[in-house]
């Protein structure tokens, strides 16, 4: 659906909605759908440009957004994991989504490649993903994993006082559940 719209002299034709589906593309494992988007196009840098050029009232240009929308575990994390394809926003979507059809366990993402920052804002936002009691498997794997390289220190004490924070919840549920 279009609209009208009307700016400095210029009559233009608008899509209502900034984004549309466009097609969705099959590769391999993996499913990406592509939308357009519309982007404001910026005002002419040359201000001794002529008004009445036949571009002047282009407000809008679209741009091409493709998105990986299914496939498969491998597929998911090697997506996760390329910097050049992954959207801004895929890790959020991959720690929210991806106990729907795995494990923490499971994925031991952690295992397979060097990954810093999803490992990080993994322990920092999705920590309950590893509330696995009384011995927390995932949380052990990981933390005997980043503990045996140098590189990731800082990462490792940061799972370990995760580890033991969640120990301590545990013995306190359990010590009130006596007292009780």
């Amino acid at each position: 659906m279009f609209s009208r719209v009307s700016h400095g002299g210029c009559s233009i034709l608008a899509p209502q909605d900034p984004v549309q589906e466009w097609v969705d593309t099959e590769e391999g494992d993996a499913v990406f759908g592509v939308t357009l988007r519309r982007e404001p196009v910026p005002p002419g840098a040359d201000p001794a440009e002529p008004s009445s050029s036949p571009f002047s009232c282009v407000q809008y240009h679209a741009v091409k957004v493709r998105r990986l929308k299914a496939g498969t575990l491998g597929r998911l994390v090697a997506h996760l994991l390329d910097p050049e394809s992954r959207e801004a926003d895929f890790i959020h979507v991959f720690l929210s989504t991806y106990r729907a059809f795995t494990s923490p366990r499971t994925l031991r993402m952690f295992e397979r490649f060097p990954l810093l920052p999803v490992v990080r804002l993994w322990l920092d936002e999705y920590s309950k993903d590893f509330q696995e009691p009384p011995d927390f498997p995932a949380l052990r794997l990981l933390c005997a994993h980043l503990q045996g390289r140098l590189c990731f220190r800082r990462l490792a004490q940061k799972a370990d006082v995760l580890l033991k924070r969640l120990q301590q919840q545990g013995s306190l549920r359990s010590d009130l559940r006596i007292h009780v």
